[in-house]
């Protein structure tokens, strides 16, 4: 005879994984490709490029473009060692300070391009590259579009990122790195250099830029580009704008080189706009317009100060001898004169800079000329 079947209830713990500026995954969360510094290549392949990740122990196949690649095995790094790991290990510690190591495995790119002749038979031409005439992107090709026409002018591939795949062997699990692997026509892929310089050499990297190969330039901290594909401007708020961390870059669908400090307020071209509502902008520099019980209290005090100093002012022009007179002018005008200064100066300051701005920003608009054109009549 049968017994009672006993219920059980279960449950499963789940964690949500972390995206940014990291993208981890798997069922522990324990994988990630963190970065690869100079991962570029020519489109005929051939380029042995470094992945930096965590858990690469898990991967059991990697691919580009659909194309199956080899790959080594995993090799650990530690805070000792020096070179791009170490810029990778000192990226990772800023968002997980008890990170003490990393792991690499190297990759061979894989030829994306494939020649066809002028014959009848254009699909076949792909297994015979004796007689090339025609350089076509393998991706793009298919059976029907060959046999329709692709039979004769060079094509060149545009430069573009290209899909490399991850299977995780923990769950059979396959992901996607769509702006990690670049394959360009260009010949300039060490990092360090910028792109072609029309003389069969390489321009040398633009100031303000991490250059990764294939024609890219990152902007650092305090510089800011339309894309990566030309030379960085400076910003004039340093800490306006962070840059691209290339060595924790973004594992999106595109390289965002327009990246501002929307937390302290700044947007647009070369971050110098301040967002509205929310911020106001003195100098270049954006400022938290707080809440109004705040406001309040900056305008409160704004009047009481201004006025004591203004009527301060008053009575010593209207009280001093002529002697005494022009020395407190001079020394007036010497205070606004380091103000002037002060009001880019401060901002460099890590503490009271609000505050030192807009007392110095007072001091320089005060036109001390009216009161002493008010005496002398």
């Amino acid at each position: 005879m049968a017994g009672p079947t006993l219920q059980q209830n279960y449950f499963q713990i789940t964690c949500t994984c972390t995206t940014s500026p990291y993208l981890f995954l798997g069922p522990a969360c324990t994988f990630a490709l963190l970065a690869c510094p100079s991962c570029a290549s020519n489109f005929t392949g051939g380029s042995s490029v470094t992945l930096y990740g965590l858990g690469l122990e898990q991967v059991s196949a990697l691919s580009v473009s659909g194309r199956p690649v080899r790959f080594s095995s995993p090799m650990p790094h530690t805070l000792s060692e020096q070179g791009l790991t170490a810029d990778v290990l000192a990226a990772l510690q800023q968002h997980m300070p008890t990170a003490t190591s990393v792991q690499s495995i190297q990759i061979q790119t894989p030829n994306l391009v494939s020649f066809t002749s002028n014959t009848s038979d254009a699909w076949s031409s792909f297994f015979s590259p004796l007689q090339p005439t025609s350089l076509v992107l393998l991706s793009d090709v298919s059976r029907s579009a060959v046999a329709s026409g692709l039979n004769g002018a060079l094509v060149n591939p545009e430069a573009s990122y290209q899909s490399l795949t991850a299977t995780l062997s923990v769950d059979n699990s396959t992901h996607n790195y769509t702006s990690l692997l670049y394959y360009t026509s260009s010949n300039c892929l060490e990092g360090g250099t910028f792109g072609d310089d029309g003389r069969g050499g390489c321009e040398l990297c633009p100031e303000g830029a991490y250059c990764p190969g294939g024609g890219r330039a990152w902007p650092l901290a305090g510089y800011w580009s339309v894309s990566e594909f030309v030379a960085p401007l400076s910003c004039l708020v340093p800490e306006s704008c962070p840059g691209v961390d290339a060595f924790a870059k973004s594992l999106s669908a595109t390289v965002n080189t327009q990246v501002c400090a929307t937390n302290l307020g700044y947007t647009n071209t070369r971050c110098a706009t301040c967002i509205t509502p929310g911020f106001y902008q003195m100098g270049a520099r954006c400022f938290s317009c707080g809440s109004v019980a705040d406001q309040l209290t900056v305008l409160m005090w704004t009047l009481i100060i201004g006025g004591v100093a203004l009527l301060c002012l008053a009575v010593a022009i209207a009280a001093l001898q002529v002697r005494r007179l022009v020395r407190f002018t001079q020394w007036f005008i010497t205070l606004q004169s380091v103000a002037v200064v002060s009001v880019s100066g401060v901002t460099h300051i890590p503490y009271f800079t609000a505050q030192l701005t807009t007392a110095a920003t007072y001091v320089r608009n005060i036109h001390i000329h009216h009161l002493l054109m008010a005496r002398a009549r």
